[in-house]
Formats: structure tokens, C-alpha cells, sequence
């Protein structure tokens, strides 16, 4: 049997009883947390090596190890309570058996069946020789998720070539992907996970795009907005700004002043800065200017323009060195509330080649969030659709249409409209992938989510995307993540508690650990 990967990642850490990291510290390992566990003493290094023991680095993190043959959940102990370690491995394997060519003998056996060929030392060829089935034909279908026939080509050739070109990730959804709550929305998210290890293998394509809804003004909360704050994972601003009351680009929000003195401040990395605004509207008289600057540089001034429908403008700034650039925005305008606003979307930082992840998630979205396909209703448009297009789609809307009572057909049709205006963009190019959130507790009344999974298995199959279901990876059962340490709390963003869908840091880890072996294959 195969022995599994445990440790080496950023959520495993050596605690003591009070939870503070101890490094160098000696812990044990055992198979349970019950006073009849078993200490698990066949432990090997990534050499091979036997280990009775894990020791932590230098900085308390725990260094990769394999388990026993076949265990896939262990428990460490340095001390405090015994903390349950999944392997970070398995969805690897996963890859693995789902694309290897007959991992069950099942097409040989079919071999048999259809040309009565008994002890053909060849079945598959045999079978692609008669043209009755080829391996590329089979589905990949496995418990929680589905890998349709040629998933992924045209992510996979981008991908594959960002050392010298740029490929582009987009994520959408709710306040899961947006990151909630992980300590460090930019770093220790799953998409931030996503994003580290993607651009450390194959190209680093910059930060990514910065949305309006990362700031105070979309979210505030006294715990939770500082921390965010403090390690650059949302903007801040001066003076007195407001929320937009419509979804325009990418993000779909902004945030909008009309004050002397107000300004936004953004971190984003790249050589390139590329700033999204509102120009125009049917409802304002004008478009105030704006200053922005540049790590304290010389300010520059924007004029929109002041008439004509809703839309969206960007300005770039390039040749900048590929670093954390500290990206000032301020309203220019002559005196207070005189109709003249300055509406951010977003700031983005890029390379010009690597791998992009743009995190366009926004806490509250629901699907009808991204459904909007008409010329005033940019939603679509700008997050994935000819506008702001991607190679690859990662649509998690889900888990707020539940809270707000949308019925699963509903959530459906609004889902394949955003598809149907992804797949508008370049012949249908980008590939799609349906990743359903564990949904915690947030179905705990109406008890449809069931339903939510059957149609997203159905657009999967419509529209050739993959589907993940972290629902039912979870057992279907909040406990059982619980169990592990998944879930969040909003009054220690990183920290395990007892949120109903919100992981932690170790939570968002296995979410990353899941999607990266499809992303990687």
C-alpha cells in the first residue's frame, strides 16, 4: 500500500498547551484521540528514512514526513491537545489513478465483453484498434467531483508556457473565496495558496488584482479588519468613502467619495499597475478627477470622462520593478458633495509573464452576483467575461444563494448564464471549473444543498467543466471538519473555531491541497 505525505505545509505548526509555536520541540504521533490510541512509531523522511519521532524546525513548523502504509489521518501531540494531520498528498494520488489508463482492469475486462477476445495481452489497444472506447472517452468520476474528457487543455498549454508568456487564473464567489477567515487573505487563503504555489512552478505573474470590497468601507469589523489591514490583505482609506450600489468591475464593487482629503491605499506587486475606475453616469452630472501615486512618487492626474453610461476605464503604470508597490488613490475634486465622484473597482499588480490569480471573490456574492450579461450590467463582463477574460474560471457562488432562499433551479440558470458569457470570449477557450464550498451550517433550515449538487453536476457536464464538491469531501458534516481544525473564527482570523462556513488557515490549506493536483495535472 502507499505510504501518504503528512506535514511540510504552512498550517503545520508545533503548539504547546497555550497554543504558542515551540521550535525544536519533540512530539509524538498517534493514530486516535482516544486514551486507547496507539502511538504510530512507523514513520519514515521524505528519504525513506525511519523516524520514531517528529522534531520542529527552527521556526516550530513541522517538516514532511510519510505515514504508515495507507493511514491518511494522524494525530501530532508537542504537549497540548493531540491535532488531527491529513495527508497533503492524496488528491496527487487521486490525479494519478483517475488518469492512468485502467486502474481497475475495468476496460480489459470490457475487452472481453465486447470482442470476446479472452486473454488479450493488450485490452486497451485492442479496444482502440475496433473503435469501440478509448481512454480520453472515459469521464474521470470520483466521490465528490468529476474531471470531464479533455478538462483543462487550454489551461494546461497557458500554464505550461507562463515562463514566457502570461497565463491568468480568475476565482469568483462569496466570502469563502474571498478568504475569510485566514489569517493572511493574501498568503494563507486557499486562493493565496493557489496563487504561491502555481506562480512558485511555473512563473510569478505578480499579485493579481486588489478588489474595492478588501477594504474597511465593504467590511468592518473590529477584530478581523485590522489584522487584514495591518498585513496588507485589505486596503485603506482616508476621509469619508461609501460602497457602491451596483456591481461594476472586476470584483463587481467599488467604493465612491465626493470629499476633499479622501484617499484609498492599495499594496499590490508587479511591474505593472493597472488601476479599474467608473467613468460617466446617466444619474451624476461629473466625474471628479483623481491623483494617484506610486511608492511616494510624483502624483499623477486621471480626468474621467463626465457624461455617457456607466462603464469602466483603466489606467496603467509600467516599467515599475517587480516589488510591493504602495498605490495611493485621491479624490481631486474643488469642494464636498457637489456631484463629483471618484468610483475605485479595483488596483491589480502584474507581471508580463507567469502565472495571474485574480481574486475577484466578494464577500455576500450570490450567484445572481454574476449573472448580469446585458451592456449596463457588468458583473459577467468584468469578472471573467470579454472584458476581464481568464484562462481558467473557478465559479464557487454557492453557499449565499442557500442563505438568501434561492432554489437550487434558479441558482442554476443564473450560474449558466455566467458561464454561457465566460465561454463568449475567444471561440470558448477558457476552461471552467464548479468548486461547491463544504457548506457548513448555512443549510441547516432549508436543507437543499443536495439539490445545488445535482444541477452543478449536470452544468459541469454541460458545459465540460470540472466539478469539486468539498461538501461531500467533508463527509457532508460540519463536525467533521470541526473535527480537524477547518473551520474559522472571525475574532482570531487563522485560528481554529467554530464558524458555520468560514475555514482557517488549516482549513483554506486543505481546500488549496484539494483544487492544486487538478490545477498541476
Amino acid at each position: 500500500m502507499t505510504r501518504y505525505q503528512f506535514g511540510g505545509t504552512a498550517a503545520d505548526v508545533a503548539e504547546d498547551v497555550a497554543g504558542a509555536r515551540v521550535p525544536g520541540a519533540t512530539g509524538t504521533v498517534w493514530d486516535g484521540t482516544s486514551e486507547g490510541a496507539s502511538q504510530v512509531t512507523d514513520l519514515t523522511d521524505l528519504e525513506g528514512g525511519p523516524l520514531s519521532e517528529l522534531v520542529a524546525d527552527a521556526d516550530g513548523m513541522i517538516p514532511a514526513f510519510y505515514g504508515p502504509e495507507g493511514a491518511v489521518r494522524l494525530w501530532m501531540d508537542f504537549g497540548g491537545p493531540r491535532v488531527a494531520l491529513v495527508a497533503n498528498d492524496v488528491g496527487e494520488h487521486l490525479v494519478d489513478h483517475l488518469t492512468a489508463s485502467d486502474p481497475h482492469g475495468t476496460l480489459a475486462a470490457m475487452m472481453d465483453e465486447v470482442t470476446g477476445q479472452k486473454g488479450a495481452p493488450n485490452g486497451i489497444a485492442t479496444l482502440e484498434a475496433n473503435g469501440r472506447i478509448t481512454p480520453a472517452q472515459l469521464p474521470f468520476c470520483f466521490p465528490g467531483g468529476y474531471i470531464p474528457p479533455d478538462w483543462g487543455k487550454n489551461w494546461r498549454a497557458k500554464r505550461d508556457a507562463a515562463a514566457t508568456e502570461k497565463a491568468r487564473l480568475i476565482v469568483v464567489g462569496g466570502s469563502f473565496s474571498q478568504g475569510f477567515y485566514a489569517s493572511d487573505i493574501n498568503e494563507t487563503s486557499w486562493v493565496g495558496l493557489v496563487r504561491k504555489s502555481l506562480q512558485d512552478q511555473y512563473g510569478d505573474g505578480g499579485s493579481g488584482a486588489f478588489t474595492a470590497s478588501r477594504t474597511g468601507v465593504f467590511y468592518s469589523n473590529a477584530t478581523a479588519t485590522p489584522v487584514w489591514e495591518a498585513n496588507n490583505s485589505f486596503a485603506t482609506t482616508v476621509g469619508s468613502w461609501n460602497t457602491g450600489s451596483n456591481y461594476y468591475g472586476p470584483g463587481g464593487s467599488y467604493i465612491v467619495t465626493e470629499r476633499v482629503g479622501a484617499s484609498a491605499t492599495f499594496k499590490v506587486r508587479g511591474t505593472t499597475v493597472h488601476i479599474y475606475y467608473l467613468v460617466g453616469s446617466a444619474s451624476a452630472t461629473s466625474r471628479a478627477p483623481f491623483t494617484y501615486t506610486i511608492d511616494g512618487g510624483a502624483p499623477v492626474t486621471i480626468t474621467p470622462p463626465v457624461t455617457g453610461p456607466w462603464n469602466i476605464a483603466r489606467t496603467t503604470d509600467s516599467g515599475l520593478s517587480d516589488e510591493l508597490h504602495t498605490v495611493k488613490i485621491t479624490w481631486a475634486g474643488t469642494a464636498d458633495n457637489t456631484n463629483q465622484f471618484v468610483s475605485i473597482c479595483s488596483v491589480s499588480g502584474e507581471n508580463s509573464t507567469g502565472i495571474v490569480v485574480d481574486n475577484l471573490a466578494k464577500f455576500g456574492a450570490t450567484s445572481t452576483y454574476y449573472a448580469g450579461l446585458g451592456p449596463t450590467e457588468l458583473n459577467a463582463d468584468w469578472n471573467g467575461g470579454v472584458s476581464y477574460p481568464g484562462d481558467l474560471v473557478i465559479y464557487t457562488a454557492a453557499p449565499n444563494d442557500v442563505s438568501n432562499g434561492v432554489s437550487a433551479a434558479d441558482w442554476a440558470k443564473n450560474a449558466a448564464k455566467y458561464f454561457s458569457a465566460v465561454r463568449a470570449v475567444d471561440n470558448g477557450r477558457t476552461d471552467l471549473m464548479i468548486l461547491l464550498p463544504h457548506i457548513g451550517k448555512r443549510d441547516a433550515t432549508a436543507f437543499v444543498y443536495h439539490d445545488y449538487v445535482t444541477k452543478a453536476r449536470g452544468l459541469a457536464e454541460a458545459y465540460g467543466a470540472a466539478f469539486v464538491n468539498l461538501w461531500a469531501l467533508g463527509r457532508s458534516s460540519w463536525d467533521y471538519w470541526n473535527s480537524l481544525g477547518y473551520w474559522g473564527t472571525v475574532s482570531n482570523p487563522g485560528a481554529a473555531g467554530a464558524d458555520n462556513i468560514h475555514p482557517s488557515d488549516v482549513g483554506h490549506a486543505y481546500v488549496a491541497n484539494t483544487v492544486l493536483p487538478l490545477l498541476k495535472s
